[in-house]
């Protein structure tokens, strides 16, 4: 029960924070287009990985489908993690870019 609890802290915890980094990075006339995109790209794309996990576990059995999706997501975990030094850059770009020419 703990491990869903922080499992599912951390999902809202990554939702918000893409979402707060999308938004602060997007200029105001664009925010909308952008958003409807991350709400497809959120929301549309998750049947698709439910599909994925339901047939892995239909071929597989569903430990080795909870361990193959599991890895999965653990590797884009460190992959972001990885990532974070440069979007942070990049953040500050863009807000240095901003506050310098408005």
């Amino acid at each position: 029960m703990i491990i869903l609890v922080l499992v599912g802290g951390f999902g809202i915890l990554q939702i918000t924070s893409s979402n707060t980094i999308i938004q602060t990075l997007v200029a105001d006339d664009k925010r909308g287009r952008v958003m409807s995109f991350y709400a497809l790209a959120m929301v549309g794309m998750m049947p698709f990985g439910n599909l994925l996990a339901g047939s892995l576990a239909q071929l597989m059995g569903a430990p080795t489908a909870l361990l193959i999706c599991g890895s999965t997501c653990i590797l884009g975990s460190l992959w972001f993690s990885s990532q974070v030094t440069q979007v942070s850059h990049w953040i500050q770009r863009e807000i240095d870019a901003s506050v310098i020419g408005g």
